[in-house]
This record gives structure tokens, C-alpha cells and sequence, in this order.
């Protein structure tokens, strides 16, 4: 987790939701800060000002965030069709939706056809033959396979068109008759270096050159996400627009008509929520006891090990392992932690737990996710 401290207003938000719910306090939650959102949305317009976010909404389908971020101005990136649907029916325009899945269902297609979400990705030959097939007047964006080595988490292989096949691919879908409009790309989570955006940004150079190659004329560059949600990392928001600003005016200046979008997901939501759980129960673990007989830290060594259990966990909003109410293997939050000792009935607040922690959960063995609390947004 991030070594990072938690905003005044969202503990006394939380606090306040506790003490509401009198004896009945138990269940985890979610406070929601929509005022970070906000004021990520106009950081990143300010920085990146030629840059029209599209919120990538599976890394947070919250649908308060979702709906702020639309009235703000923000275009929405979609993987499938419930997403689309979800978009549209909160008001997002159907020219600020993108469809950046690359491989998507006939049934998908036939949905943005019938709601007029022309703006799709692809980065294969069967994906042309479907669009040809079910939406032929779709405006497509070749996706980029880039190097993605200076980041944490890598796509690799299994999104994006190597660039030596490009020429191919865009002769196939002229032959199609299909209308390709831009190029996208993705430079991987956790970037470690800003260097990373400009690499892709020439490699998007390269492709606009192949596209008139191809007989066609660009008009829609996509730098997708990888954007930090906090200033905790080795790249910063602020470095990345810095880099990515100081090859516009030489790449893609304002002059050639060219429309510039992202996909930012973290960025966003990351460090808006904070994840709150209740301890149902702990016991001393011997084995951790006695580990800790051999402790370098003195001070620590005669304290005994507790395990803490809480009430939300793996199959919950944690994505890797960790402690949740289910003894199930290699599920621990966290191990070797300095606490103070907890008692049950006592609460521990997880910042940074916005992106892709409710997302990707489940209601696994019967647990619920946990509920969301909001605090407003001054728009």
C-alpha cells in the first residue's frame, strides 16, 4: 500500500458514518472524495490543456464519479456494452465515448451501431471483418503495441499491432472500405520513467506516416492511461505532461488538425477513496511470536503477534493477498505491520483504494462489497 496520510475531511467523514450508525457500525465502506475528483479533472486539463480525458470507468464503475466527471467535460473510454449503456444513460454524448476494447463481441458492435458509438479500437485483421460485418461506418483507432519495459505492470504481447505490421493492417482495412481515423496506445501501470509517453508519442508519429501511406489522413491521437494517481511514484502527473507537452509542438502541433485524447482510469479515482473495515476478530499467532523472539527491533520483540481478521478481504477489494473473513490460503493484507494493539470492534482505514478494488470484487461466500459514503464535489 502507499505510504501516504489520509485527508482530515474523508477521516471525519468516516468518522461521522460510523457514529451515525450508533451499535450498528460494523460493515466496511468506501468514502468517496468526488472534490479529488474534480480537481484531478481540471489538474489534468490545465497541464495537459490539448488533452481531452476519457475516463476509463472499469478502473472505478462508480456512477457518482462517473456522472461528475461527464457533467465536468470528460469523454468516457468503454470495454463493453453494459459500459456503453451505463455511459449513455448518464449522459455522456455518443461522439465522447470510445470503444477501447480491442476484441469485441458481433452483439457489442451491433449495440454502439444502434446508439451511434462510432469510435472503436482494433490491432487485428478479424477484428476489421466483424466491424466490415456489423458496424462498416464505425471510425477506428489502430492500437500500438509500444515498449512498455519502463513500466511495473506490462501489457506485452496481447494488446497492440507491432509496428512492422501496421502497413498490412491498414492495407486490409482499406481494402475493407472501413475508416481509420487515428492510432492509440497503451505505455503499461506504474510507469518509472516519463520518457516512456515520448517513445510512444514517435512511434504514433510513424504510424500517421504509414496511414497516409495507406491513403489515409489521421485526425485522432490517443495516449491511453498510465497517468499516476498520486505523487507517490517515480513519475509524477506533473513529469509526465512536462514530457508529453515538450514533443507536441514538434510531433503533432496544434497547426495539424489533429485531436488529442487519454484514458486516464487511476489518475482519476486512485487516491479518491479510502477503504474502511471493522475488526471481526484476532488472535496470537504463535509462529509470528516467536519469529519475532529474533527481532533486530527490541522495542518490538516482546510484544505478542496478533492476527486480525477483517471484515473485507482477496475476493472483496483487495487484489493481492491479504487477511479477509474466509480462512483461505495466503490471505494476508499484510504481515510483520507495526499497529498499535487492536481490539475487535476497532477500525482501519486503507487510503489509495480506488482503483480496481470494488471493481474487480466479489460477493464470494456470501460477504457483500462494501457500501460507499460520498463527499461532495464544489463544481
Amino acid at each position: 500500500m502507499p505510504s501516504a496520510s489520509i485527508d482530515e475531511r474523508v477521516l471525519a467523514a468516516s468518522r461521522t458514518h460510523i457514529d451515525s450508525l450508533g451499535d450498528e457500525a460494523e460493515d466496511a465502506f468506501y468514502t468517496i472524495d468526488l472534490q479529488h475528483v474534480a480537481n484531478q479533472y481540471r489538474r489534468m486539463v490545465t497541464l495537459l490543456p490539448r488533452v481531452l480525458p476519457f475516463y476509463t470507468v472499469k478502473c472505478h464503475p462508480d456512477m457518482r464519479v462517473l456522472a461528475l466527471l461527464a457533467k465536468l467535460g470528460a469523454g468516457v473510454d468503454c470495454a463493453s456494452q453494459s459500459e456503453v449503456a451505463m455511459s449513455l444513460s448518464h449522459g455522456v454524448p455518443p461522439g465522447r465515448i470510445i470503444f477501447a476494447n480491442t476484441m469485441k463481441q458481433r452483439s457489442h458492435l451491433r449495440f454502439a451501431r444502434e446508439h451511434n458509438v462510432p469510435l472503436m479500437t482494433f490491432d487485428s485483421s478479424d477484428e476489421l471483418l466483424k466491424v466490415q460485418c456489423e458496424f462498416p461506418e464505425a471510425k477506428l483507432v489502430l492500437r500500438l503495441q509500444v515498449d512498455d519495459s519502463k513500466a511495473r505492470h506490462q501489457f506485452g504481447p496481447k494488446f497492440g499491432t507491432p509496428m512492422a505490421d501496421v502497413p498490412a493492417l491498414l492495407e486490409t482495412a482499406k481494402r475493407l472500405n472501413l475508416n481509420v481515423v487515428g492510432v492509440c496506445f497503451h505505455v503499461g501501470v506504474g510507469v518509472l520513467e516519463a520518457s516512456a509517453f515520448v517513445d510512444a508519442i514517435v512511434r504514433a508519429k510513424q504510424a500517421f506516416v504509414m496511414g497516409l501511406q495507406a491513403g489515409y489522413q489521421f485526425t485522432l491521437l490517443n495516449l491511453g492511461g498510465g497517468f499516476a494517481g498520486d505523487d507517490l511514484g517515480p513519475v509524477t502527473f506533473e513529469n509526465a505532461a512536462k514530457a508529453i507537452n515538450g514533443v507536441f509542438d514538434d510531433l503533432f502541433p496544434e497547426t495539424s488538425g489533429v485531436t488529442i485524447i487519454s484514458e486516464p482510469g487511476r489518475y482519476f479515482v486512485s487516491s479518491c477513496a479510502t477503504l474502511t473495515v471493522n475488526v471481526v476478530g484476532r488472535k496470537i499467532d504463535p509462529d509470528l511470536t516467536a519469529r519475532a523472539q529474533v527481532s533486530v527491533n527490541e522495542a518490538h520483540a516482546e510484544l505478542p503477534r496478533y492476527m486480525y481478521i477483517v471484515n473485507d478481504g482477496k475476493h472483496g477489494s483487495f487484489s493481492t493477498p491479504h487477511l479477509c473473513p474466509v480462512p483461505t490460503p495466503a490471505d494476508a493484507i499484510t504481515r510483520d505491520t507495526v499497529l498499535p494493539v487492536l481490539n475487535v470492534g476497532d477500525w482501519i482505514t486503507f487510503p489509495h483504494m480506488g482503483a480496481y478494488s470494488f471493481a474487480t470484487g466479489s460477493t464470494f461466500n456470501g460477504f457483500s462489497l462494501p457500501s460507499r459514503i460520498y463527499i461532495e464535489a464544489d463544481e
